[in-house]
């Protein structure tokens, strides 16, 4: 998992055309610099409720799960991303 969460930070910096240089530190730990920005992931302890924990220029974050910790990551390094919210709704099947 780690070596793939690992692949999945330095594909999502070309996605989000964000400079970068990720590299997994003797500790197990993520490190990343791009643009200016310092951050470090590790994995929580066993008895805590998420997964992750993230520090980017100094400010942890936390988070539960691979797609809340690219959020996390990339509202970090991006100050002009919004994220957005999916809605999943029923609709009437119509027949053809």
């Amino acid at each position: 998992m780690d070596e793939a969460l690992l692949a999945l930070i330095t594909s999502s910096l070309a996605l989000w055309e964000r400079a970068g240089d990720v590299r997994r530190e003797a500790g197990g730990a993520i490190a990343l610099e791009s643009e200016g920005h310092e951050v470090r992931i590790t994995r929580a302890a066993p008895d805590v409720p998420f997964r992750w924990s993230i520090t980017i220029d100094g400010r942890a974050r936390v988070a539960s799960s691979v797609p809340g910790l690219l959020r996390v990551l990339r509202a970090g390094l991006d100050p002009d991303f919004r994220p957005s919210r999916v809605r999943i709704a029923p609709i009437g099947i119509t027949p053809s």
